[in-house]
């Protein structure tokens, strides 16, 4: 796989029932929602495009296989330790919840919804987002307030 420029989907062959839709809408931070609200010592602010995916599959909501959501990191000088996943479901996307690191790179534990890990491409690195469900999915970055993490 070369260099990721722009977000993508990845559906495993079979993960999800024949003629299955998978749709992927990109939107630039500036027209979308704001960033999570920072918690008391952290500053959380806007890393990446937000990208809206949805399986339109007859009675689909969350699946077992889960689809995988590529999502560029433009920007170098953010350390892994500070990136952040995150999603929405609400239909204005105001209610972000965060989305826990995976213990292994690609391997979604079964009973889990989502989980990240960020890889690197030649030309940057890669947000992963491991997921089963639909929703709105964003990188953000978390930094705390005086103690310099």
């Amino acid at each position: 796989m070369g260099p990721v420029k722009a977000g993508s989907v990845h559906v495993p062959v079979g993960a999800l029932p024949t003629k299955t839709k998978v749709l992927l809408r990109a939107e630039a931070p500036a027209g979308g929602p704001p960033a999570p609200p920072s918690p008391e010592g952290a500053r959380i602010s806007t890393l990446t495009d937000f990208f809206t995916v949805t399986v339109a599959s007859p009675g689909a909501s969350d699946w077992n296989a889960p689809v995988e959501v590529r999502i560029p990191v433009r920007n170098a000088d953010v350390p892994d330790g500070q990136l952040i996943a995150c999603f929405s479901q609400g239909a204005e996307a105001t209610d972000w919840e965060p989305i826990p690191p995976l213990d292994a790179p690609g391997v979604l534990a079964p009973g889990h919804r989502n989980g990240f890990y960020v890889s690197e491409d030649g030309e940057g690195r890669i947000l992963h987002i491991l997921a089963r469900h639909n929703g709105m999915f964003a990188g953000f970055r978390r930094t705390f307030v005086g103690d310099g993490r």
